[in-house]
């Protein structure tokens, strides 16, 4: 009977051991482990991840586009390895592209934080009671908060001018992106003859891409002075927009 208790004891003993180890081996594993893509670690599916334009935003949009137009531009120039240098600067455009949608997300991020109406109501308020407390000695006071209103609502337009940069930029850079993509499909179908012309015309092209490249980076320099403020509205949507939101091309 005592033999029988000691062997059970041990069998639980080293079921408990082994159920241990499974836990320690599952923590050890989870924080290297990723899910689907567009999934944080540890979050839920469809879960915005920090610094990542918003859902359906102009910013999400553009760096979709220009991520097609260079898949498109590197099977295009594929047969040519010459020609790879065009699509190496495509992929550095799309770089770029990344970066701005991270900045105009997090400038969007803080202006979430803050309703330009809010402060406008306020500064409504003070200017009343300020001309109300003139001569009195909360007239000071009273000054110094619709000064500082009064500055926040700058800090806000210089946020908003910000974003809007960030997005024409982003804008005119896709649309160079698919300018050139045509261009160079035009040049490639051209008589094998023309090799010469097809050669100096896609330098010229590759100039071209690297000059969207710089110029993105130029803009998230000149944005980054405004710094991260608040203004309380989302990503603007221009009214014109082409295309739609679609998942990564297929390659």
């Amino acid at each position: 009977m005592l033999v029988a208790a000691v062997v059970l004891l041990v069998v639980l003993l080293v079921a408990a051991a082994l159920l241990l180890a499974v836990v320690l081996l599952r923590r050890r594993i989870a924080p290297s482990t990723s899910g689907p893509a567009g999934t944080p670690l540890g979050g839920r599916p469809g879960a915005q991840r920090p610094g990542a334009p918003a859902l359906g935003s102009p910013a999400q949009a553009w760096v979709e586009r220009g991520e097609r137009i260079a898949v498109r531009l590197r099977e295009l120039v594929g047969p040519y390895p010459a020609l790879t240098g065009a699509a190496d600067d495509a992929d550095a455009v799309v770089t770029e592209l990344r970066a701005a949608a991270g900045e105009v997300a997090a400038l969007d991020a803080a202006r979430a934080r803050l309703a330009v109406s809010t402060l406008e109501a306020e500064q409504e308020r003070l200017g009343v009671a300020l001309a109300r407390a003139a001569g009195q000695p909360a007239e000071d006071d009273l000054r110094i908060a619709l000064d500082a209103v009064v500055a926040r609502l700058g800090l806000a337009a210089r946020n908003r001018a910000a974003v809007d940069a960030l997005l024409a930029r982003m804008r005119a850079a896709v649309a160079g992106m698919e300018r050139t993509l045509d261009e160079l499909a035009a040049l490639l179908a051209a008589p094998t003859g023309a090799a010469t012309a097809v050669t100096a015309a896609t330098t010229e092209l590759t100039d071209r891409l690297s000059g969207f490249r710089e110029g993105l980076a130029e803009v998230r320099t000149i944005t980054g002075r405004a710094g991260v403020t608040d203004i309380g509205q989302g990503q603007g949507l221009p009214g014109d927009l082409p295309g739609s939101v679609e998942g990564p091309p297929r390659t």
